[in-house]
């Protein structure tokens, strides 16, 4: 037989290739099963000797042992012993592997959270007591949650989003009704941590990567969109954006217009922007009736606002991509606006159109009959209202000029030799003359890259 340090050096340093949990095993039964608490004491002085920030090993260890305490009376009594030297690394590590291997078994026990009572009186630091055993038992309850929320100084951190995200998934959907008596209290960071990990660990569980299952239904669905639409940085969301496509039937169609409204008044009149990544739109259907349209109406108007979000426009076309009412809307505002600054700010919703599109087509034509009068510089701002300004990306090889360029050249062509609107064939004309001056340069640029 190994010497007992040479045994516990062996685990340590063991690698991938090895069995840990048969060498833990060997451990456990070799060492730890039958002897006194002063030689547990004894063996976990070993590994906090040879610990090598290999924390992991002495909680399975740890973990394995825990699972052959028969009773609470004697898991308190030998927990009470280890605590005292808690500050050391192993055995803090030791202390809750222990418990982890003891109380998971455990967890449904209508007294585990009495025995969790109990030990918060060892003398450990009652915020990590508290997220480490209660996550990693999985002691989900209300109970336990009553517990969590009573002895928690800080709840607007992310240790403790995370753990109600598990508490909801754990719990299904009847445990929203707590989320939403504390909503209030927390800041808006820790919100968005807290819907980031929930939908992260839905993901998690619809994959089958644990034993956890959680049903969305139309109710819990408005609930975190509802959640999701007061956000203040909507970008954090954009990684979840693959899980509501899959979610499409419940998410795609759970709210109207009327809603999108009353999220955007309330994100303008908050100052909060809006997300190219992450549209709100996407949650949105609509028939467009009467009301509907009255409310694709307001948020419209809502650009005639200085402190209308940067990009609003995008959010609009997205709302109505078939253009069912849209250009129709739009023509009406321009045409019955009192400015010049109203008309341009309707008319800037062309920018975020592709120039082929019928509603491109309806709003250029009001807008180009309008500059008729105008001056050129006038003109020009107006036209420039109507150019593309949607986002963008190209490449090419160094030396080389990229094929948008000469896309472009052969589009505006296309487009003036086509067009039957005489107001707005000198538009295509300064289009076709900006596109070829900055082939020129591109050409230009890449001879001098190349060395020509």
């Amino acid at each position: 037989m190994l010497m007992k340090s040479q045994e516990i050096l062996e685990f340590i340093n063991a690698d991938y290739r090895d069995n840990h949990d048969e060498l833990a095993e060997g451990l456990v039964h070799r060492r730890l099963i039958g002897q006194t608490s002063s030689d547990v004491i004894d063996f976990i002085e070993r590994l906090e000797f040879y610990d090598y920030q290999e924390d992991y090993k002495i909680r399975l260890i740890a973990c394995k042992y825990g699972k052959q305490i028969g009773s609470e009376n004697e898991l308190v009594a030998l927990t009470s012993k280890i605590a005292k030297f808690c500050k050391k690394n192993a055995y803090k590590e030791f202390y809750f592997g222990l418990l982890a291997g003891y109380l998971f078994e455990r967890n449904k026990f209508p007294q585990i959270v009495d025995l969790l009572k109990v030990l918060m009186k060892q003398g450990l630091d009652a915020d990590e007591f508290l997220y480490r055993t209660i996550s990693d038992s999985s002691i989900y309850s209300i109970q336990s949650y009553e517990l969590l929320k009573v002895c928690i100084k800080e709840k607007n951190c992310s240790k403790y989003a995370n753990i109600i995200a598990s508490f909801v998934l754990n719990l299904n959907q009847s445990f929203l009704k707590f989320v939403e008596d504390d909503w209030n209290e927390w800041s808006d960071s820790n919100r968005s941590l807290f819907l980031n990990r929930l939908i992260e660990n839905i993901l998690v569980s619809e994959r089958k990567w644990n034993n956890t299952t959680f049903e969305w239904n139309e109710s819990s669905a408005n609930w975190l969109v509802d959640k999701i639409a007061l956000i203040e940085d909507l970008n954090v969301f954009d990684h979840s954006t693959h899980y509501f496509e899959e979610k499409a039937s419940l998410f795609k169609e759970v709210k109207n217009i009327q809603w999108l409204c009353e999220i955007f008044e309330k994100r303008q009149h908050l100052g909060l922007n809006l997300s190219h990544d992450f549209s709100l739109t996407y949650f949105v259907r609509s028939d467009f009736n009467v009301e509907e349209q009255n409310a694709f109406i307001k948020i419209i108007e809502m650009l005639l606002n200085e402190n209308a979000p940067y990009r609003f426009e995008e959010e609009i076309v997205k709302i109505d991509p078939e253009n069912r009412c849209l250009s129709r809307i739009v023509v009406e505002k321009f045409n019955c606006a009192k400015t010049d600054d109203e008309r341009k700010c309707f008319a800037s919703i062309a920018g975020y159109l592709r120039d082929e599109s019928p509603a491109w087509m309806d709003i250029s034509a009001v807008v180009c009959r309008y500059t008729r009068k105008l001056t050129k510089e006038e003109k020009r701002r107006f036209w420039s209202m109507l150019t593309w300004k949607g986002i963008e990306t190209y490449t090419c090889a160094l030396g080389q000029v990229p094929q948008k360029h000469y896309d472009e050249v052969e589009h505006f062509k296309k487009m003036l030799s086509e067009e039957t609107l005489p107001e707005r064939r000198k538009f295509w004309q300064i289009q076709l003359e900006g596109a070829e001056s900055y082939l020129e340069f591109e050409e230009q640029r890449a001879k001098a890259l190349r060395g020509e």
